[in-house]
């Protein structure tokens, strides 16, 4: 049992900050070839190479970043085939930054632009350059490498501040106005369907006949068509996951793409929570793709995936009832809304409330008290956990992009320093 018990320990100290403890733990660990009770021979593997990563990965996040680099640089030298080696050989540039190696973070950058970490490591490239024109010339290439996420949106904002306009989003991609012209007889006739359903009021008989449609009715054409009825019916979801999955982000899909996605009961509930509407959309993007009945494994429903203690407590302080109640997205998106002001409030900055929405309070008001004073960008760079980290820019980026398409002006500054933690909302 000494395996399992190890990676028990592990993992509870990790949780706990004892990360010195932790990743000894996880070296050790690693190290063993002892069987795990309960753990199939095949997923004893993926534990050890877990943990091997996270014994190095544990040193940067304990501040120790000197042993981090060396320790990430040989977990990914070592393991070129495991999941992790690209995280592994990331936060090893990382840790040479935070070890004040300027020039060995910029070069272990340089090896990863090749790869899927391009637009990241290209940006972080251009914060280290010293000169004026190697940081406009990486920023050019970050924009155009990260398109419409964090780092194409980090790229064009620095670009800005410089005085040099970049694409947004959309802007890079051409393509014709799918409205702009006759559908094709064959989709006509397919969705001649849905659309009588529309007319006689039977909205759920239509949604139902558009899910079918979108499942297997391949083509281009016939996505467009989809998005289209999906759009006018006021169905989100449909559009938005057509737009992601068949017909990408150009400037005539940008609407389907980032739909308003707030059911009309809820919008006069949500503004007076005091929440900006446009990050709201973007959180409810990222929580649920606007499926009204979407679940997670861990119980979270609804458009903003509230779980059902978060619900309840919500329902204590309102006296309403509890916000994630099946079928009424009205009455979630308010709570939802309700939520995230309550962190707004609490932690002032828009990126830490949002990984208060995805983490949890605590979580958030640790990296908060313990980084207070980053600038924007090396904050989000620093959340330890990797979906919250992703999270975070994913709901960024998109709360720029439904800001551009409104009309209104920026509100992300790179080099915006992130406050502490007020008090306020702790669940």
């Amino acid at each position: 049992l000494r395996a399992a018990a190890t990676w028990l320990l592990a993992r509870a100290d990790a949780r706990a900050g004892r990360t010195a403890l932790a990743a000894s733990e996880y070296a050790a660990l690693a190290a063993a070839t002892d069987p795990i009770p309960g753990i199939p021979p095949e997923r004893r593997a993926d534990v050890g190479d877990e943990a091997g990563f996270l014994s190095a990965w544990l040193c940067l996040d304990g501040g120790a970043p000197r042993r981090a680099a060396r320790l990430l640089e040989a977990f990914a030298r070592d393991h070129p085939r495991s999941p992790r080696a690209l995280d592994a050989a990331w936060f090893a540039a990382w840790a040479r930054l935070g070890a004040g190696d300027r020039e060995g973070a910029s070069r272990a950058l340089a090896r990863l632009v090749p790869g899927p970490l391009s637009p990241g490591a290209l940006y972080w490239r251009a914060r280290l350059d010293p000169t004026p024109e190697g940081r406009r010339a990486l920023l050019r290439r970050a924009a155009a490498a990260g398109g419409d996420g964090w780092y194409g949106l980090l790229a064009r904002a620095r670009l800005a501040s410089l005085g040099e306009a970049a694409p947004g989003p959309g802007d890079r991609a051409g393509g014709r106005d799918p409205g702009g012209e006759a559908l094709p007889a064959d989709a006509v006739e397919r969705l001649s369907g849905p659309l009588e359903l529309l007319a006689l009021g039977q909205r759920a008989d239509a949604r139902r006949e558009l899910l079918e449609l979108e499942r297997g009715w391949p083509g281009r054409g016939a996505a467009e068509g989809i998005a289209r009825l999906a759009s006018y019916a006021r169905e989100p979801d449909v559009a938005y996951r057509v737009a992601r999955d068949r017909l990408g982000v150009t400037r005539w899909t940008l609407r389907w793409s980032y739909p308003d996605g707030i059911p009309a009961g809820a919008r006069q509930a949500a503004g007076a929570t005091g929440s900006d509407l446009d990050l709201l959309r973007a959180v409810i993007r990222r929580e649920s793709a606007f499926r009204p009945d979407a679940r997670s494994s861990a119980g979270a429903a609804g458009l903003m995936q509230l779980l059902p203690a978060t619900a309840t407590r919500l329902a204590m302080l309102t006296g309403a009832e509890p916000a994630a109640s099946p079928g009424d997205p009205a009455t979630d998106v308010a709570a939802g809304a309700l939520y995230l002001g309550l962190l707004l409030d609490r932690f002032a900055e828009p990126a830490v409330a949002c990984a208060a929405f995805n983490a949890g309070p605590a979580a958030a008001e640790r990296w908060a008290t313990a980084r207070a004073g980053l600038p924007l960008d090396a904050w989000v760079e620093a959340i330890p956990f990797k979906e919250t980290r992703h999270y975070v820019e994913e709901v960024l980026a998109a709360w720029q992009a439904y800001r551009r398409l409104a009309g209104l002006p920026p509100v992300l500054a790179p080099d915006r320093p992130i406050p502490g933690p007020l008090t306020g909302v702790a669940f």
